[in-house]
């Protein structure tokens, strides 16, 4: 990607022999997300493989950061900027994002990070905007103070308006919470892998490496970590011992109500955690289908179920068109992890700031009605269907539920059985959520205390939906 070429003269100019920087990488995957060409998921893979662990590490902070806190950054931008950019100048956009990001974020000096912004105006070889970039981090340095409280009072709730405005609309009572959440960290959290492990074992086995760690209130595997770590420094990590996933997602294996003997399948898989937990519950099914319609994502559910020694059958394929792959069995268990606007993981996906549009919203909600229709028919009578999503708008969960079961005279709720103070229910779990018209949903809230911070309050947003396929 970073290979040297030659100038005219047959050698190489010193500009292309110098080393790419981790800025300089940072610029080119933000330029690509402000022209909303891939994501941070994509992008920084194939941009940072050959850096170093230290490198990596520091375009994750640039890019991350600055898509968190970009509408804000924008906002300053508008203050400083005369006029707006063309659109073909996105890289320049880039550039001072990355700089006020640093300016405001970071502990860069303030010289560094204005050199390095002003040099890389070089590399996308326009020496016009040279000026321009000076000026603007200049002008924001003498008076950062009052140009940046300025900047967060007009975006708010540093998200796009219509996002806001559909999370007010929807959560009335919880938004400024969920605002706060999503402008944040999130946390490492951990599924123990109970084949090896009970959860209160493997805290024992951190706590001996010198890592603490909380229980999880509503994951019987659950495990939240108080400062993150590398994988690597996890006990018996590659051995298969434990993997991060977040508690929300955790509860699909619980509430699919596995047994052994049964055709599961996992629907839009990747990168497969739920493929592996699925695995780690029942050891005794009879098979596991794991479709997903992307290739390169299908690498991650094989290096997951290699690591973790589970058995699935992994398919590329589209699970909207399960005439392409489907044996013509019926599976007694599917999980519709379905592709949605991912509104519930917007602290772990923070580019959604940048990239989702109320468009992609109503496409996404036709192609879950789509998918919903698709497997139904692969249901064996009896069995149960799980529809989940990582999105916190109720026109892709709730509404999209209503819509089937008004359609579909086989297709039943199946109502969720959950502990209670004084009694314990077979095949019952934690409550969780809010009750909705149809299914329960999982908000990212902002605890009150550091307790609450460590597992109470916080999760991921989910949606989940439990359905019965009864005889005709």
């Amino acid at each position: 990607m970073n290979k040297p070429t030659k100038n005219a003269k047959g050698g190489q100019s010193k500009a292309q022999t110098k080393k790419t920087t981790p800025r300089i990488i940072a610029l080119q995957i933000l330029t690509q997300l402000l022209k909303q060409q891939g994501s941070l998921a994509s992008l920084l893979p194939q941009y940072t493989s050959e850096l170093s662990s230290q490198e990596q590490g520091f375009v994750k902070e640039l890019c991350y950061g600055c898509c968190r806190w970009y509408p804000t950054l924008n906002e300053v931008l508008n203050q400083l900027l005369r006029q707006k950019l063309k659109a073909k100048d996105a890289d320049i956009k880039a550039i001072m994002l990355l700089g006020l990001y640093q300016l405001e974020f970071l502990r860069t000096a303030d010289y560094a990070a204005i050199n390095e912004s002003v040099n890389a105006v070089a590399v996308v070889k326009k020496p016009w905007a040279k000026k321009l970039v000076n000026a603007v981090l200049r002008n924001f340095q003498r008076d950062q103070r009052s140009i940046f409280d300025k900047a967060k009072k007009k975006s708010k709730t540093n998200h796009p308006a219509w996002l806001a405005a559909e999370i007010k609309k929807s959560w009335p009572d919880y938004a400024e919470s969920i605002f706060a959440a999503n402008n944040q960290s999130p946390p490492l959290t951990l599924r123990v892998n109970q084949q090896q492990y009970s959860r209160e074992q493997y805290q024992q086995l951190l706590v001996d490496a010198g890592i603490e760690a909380a229980l999880a209130p509503i994951s019987k595997n659950g495990l939240y970590l108080k400062s993150p770590v590398p994988v690597t420094s996890l006990p018996n990590f590659s051995e298969g011992a434990v993997s991060v996933q977040d508690e929300a997602g955790q509860l699909a294996a619980s509430l699919l109500q596995l047994k052994s003997g049964q055709r599961v399948l996992d629907a839009c898989c990747a990168p497969g955690g739920k493929t592996c937990h699925i695995g780690e519950t029942e050891p005794e099914l009879a098979s596991i289908f794991a479709v997903d319609l992307e290739e390169r994502r299908l690498k991650r559910v094989h290096e997951n179920l290699e690591r973790l020694n589970i058995n699935a059958k992994v398919i590329c394929g589209d699970a909207a068109e399960p005439a392409q792959w489907w044996d013509g069995q019926a599976f007694d268990r599917i999980l519709l992890d379905a592709p949605c606007s991912a509104t519930g993981i917007i602290r772990r996906q923070p580019d959604i700031k940048l990239l989702r549009e109320p468009e992609h919203v109503q496409a996404l909600t036709q192609l879950q009605h789509r998918l919903l229709w698709a497997l139904w028919p692969l249901l064996a009578d009896g069995g149960i269907l799980l529809y989940a999503t990582c999105s916190i708008l109720p026109q892709e969960n709730t509404k999209v539920i209503e819509q089937f079961l008004g359609s579909v005279p086989d297709a039943v709720i199946d109502p969720m059985v959950f502990n209670t103070d004084d009694q314990t229910l077979s095949n019952s779990m934690p409550l969780f959520g809010i009750e909705q018209p149809f299914g329960r949903q999982l908000l990212p809230l902002i605890g009150k205390s550091e307790a609450d911070n460590m597992g109470n309050q916080n999760h991921d947003g989910f949606y989940y939906c439990r359905l019965k396929k009864i005889k005709k």
